[in-house]
């Protein structure tokens, strides 16, 4: 939805009631800002710009972290290279209407056997659903994608999410590279 007014409460009210009921909806005061968030501007649209596609990537991992920004705090998982951040279930519900909202599909453990190869792949990386786990991608059809793993824990009381990118035809040089500037996208300057 796109309204030119800076400060529409009416649209943030609609905005909220809609993600509330589960659907994908953000408000814009501009046209461009629409279409970017929609990966509809130039740049993203030449399927032969390789920086295109790094740009579409950082802007989703930037609006991510800026999403999350107060919410959660973000440290590096070296054993499956993601980013992560633990918090209670309190939090729960914000968290989880936050990611349906930037990301475009949904695994659980019974879904999770129809998913494409590269999201097989990055199950079995992870260890394989649970019940009550779930696994949301970005767009799967591009040559990166984001991932992200949603962990509630056995105490009932935390659930941690694990998040990062996906490449299909990068060298492990220039993953090593790229995952580098992933951490500094959330604020992680060292790896632990």
């Amino acid at each position: 939805m796109v309204d030119n007014e800076e400060q529409n409460a009416y649209a943030r009210f609609y905005e909220n009631t809609a993600i509330n009921a589960g659907m994908t909806v953000k408000c814009f005061t501009d046209m461009n800002a629409a279409r970017k968030w929609f990966n509809l501007d130039e740049a993203s649209l030449s399927k032969n710009s390789s920086s295109s596609k790094k740009i579409a990537l950082e802007d989703h991992c930037k609006e991510l972290a800026s999403a999350f920004k107060g919410v959660l705090s973000w440290k590096w998982d070296s054993r499956f290279e993601t980013v992560l951040a633990e918090f209670g279930v309190g939090k729960k519900d914000i968290i989880h209407a936050t990611l349906k909202r930037n990301f475009s599909t949904s695994w659980d453990k019974s879904s999770i056997k129809k998913a494409p190869d590269d999201v097989q792949h990055i199950n079995n990386h992870l260890g394989k659903l649970w019940r009550g786990q779930m696994l949301f991608t970005s767009d799967t059809n591009r040559d990166t994608f984001i991932f992200c793993a949603w962990w509630p824990w056995e105490d009932g009381n935390n659930i941690s999410i694990r998040m990062a990118p996906f490449y299909k035809k990068l060298l492990d040089s220039e993953k090593a590279v790229q995952m580098q500037q992933f951490k500094r996208w959330f604020g992680i300057q060292k790896s632990y």
